[in-house]
């Protein structure tokens, strides 16, 4: 194993030595005017401190919210502002957000839908792992088995279980 592998949750010390999936890539820069989104965000949506760069994230802006009694309306406003071809990815705890914003044909779940068309992998043969709000389309790739790990935010736990078929109970902790 190399040793700058990210396992750490970190990114590898020598990007010349990462590969970008080409299909991926062109899929990404057809669906999401990140400058265009960076820009309606800085006019109109001040709250959200952006995050981020077109060098190091070019197919989603992240950004912080402090939360406050109007964070649901003022997700409802970018969301309308944005369209539907924007993805809106809240997540975090109560008094900070993480609120991502991404192409419809991004995100979690269509990343892991396009990993495994390319690298033939059924659905049901696919396990998916999160721990947080953002993690939560994953989950809903049709056919995939999932776990939310121990550390897991209750936002996670909380929308798993509502949408758990077999009920509820069948989220276990």
């Amino acid at each position: 194993v190399p040793e700058d592998l990210p396992l750490d949750c970190a990114w590898a010390e020598h990007a010349d030595r990462i590969t970008l999936e080409p299909t991926w890539t062109r899929k990404m820069a057809e669906n999401f005017d990140r400058a265009q989104v960076e820009e309606t965000l800085r006019a109109s949506f001040p709250k959200f401190d952006l995050k981020g760069n077109p060098d190091t994230d070019p197919y989603r802006i992240p950004s912080l919210y402090k939360v406050d009694e109007e964070f649901p309306e003022y997700l409802r406003q970018v969301r309308e502002a944005l369209g539907t071809g924007v993805e809106v990815i809240s997540s975090g705890g109560a008094e900070w957000k993480y609120v991502d914003f991404c192409s419809t044909e991004g995100g979690k779940m269509k990343g892991c839908q396009f990993a495994m068309e390319v690298c033939r992998i059924p659905p049901e043969r696919t396990l998916v792992c999160g721990d947080s709000g953002n993690d939560e389309s994953m989950y809903r790739a049709p056919g995939v088995r999932g776990v939310a790990v121990g550390n897991s935010m209750s936002e996670l736990l909380e929308h798993l279980r509502a949408q758990a078929s077999a009920g509820p109970k069948a989220v276990q902790q």
